[in-house]
């Protein structure tokens, strides 16, 4: 279980969340339930860029209905394309504010990051920064 002191969580468990993977290729509306699930692959296979555009804050504030301002969640973003020509470019919809690098390269090389981390900040109702932090 979790118990929290001062707004510090402790978590006690061996499983800190469930898991799902949303495999994507081309260009794409990223859902809701694929941010909630932590884990977007991208493999575009068009030897060309995409761009993966956040859901609305709207439907975000649906799938974290108790989330207030300053709850936060994080999401990971993985390429998996070995085209250099294949990165991904991540956009904000309504309600999303988008924060920082935003694209993620694709897997073309040893020195390429092809991944990123993403929090998004829950600013008030159905409103979210989204906000690169890796």
């Amino acid at each position: 279980g979790t118990a929290g002191i001062d707004g510090a969580i402790f978590n006690r468990s061996a499983v800190i969340r469930k898991t799902t993977v949303t495999a994507m290729t081309t260009t794409a509306a990223i859902t809701a339930a694929a941010i909630k699930g932590g884990l977007i692959t991208a493999n575009q296979g068009a030897a060309g860029a995409a761009t993966y555009t956040l859901p609305t804050g709207t439907a975000l504030q649906a799938v974290f209905p108790t989330f207030t301002a300053g709850d936060s969640v994080q999401f990971h973003i993985v390429n998996i394309s070995t085209n250099a020509a294949e990165d991904v470019t991540v956009a904000g919809d309504t309600g999303t504010t988008m924060k920082g690098n935003l694209a993620v390269p694709a897997n073309s090389g040893v020195t390429e990051l092809a991944f990123s981390t993403f929090l998004a900040l829950n600013t008030g109702v159905n409103t979210f920064d989204v906000y690169r932090i890796g």
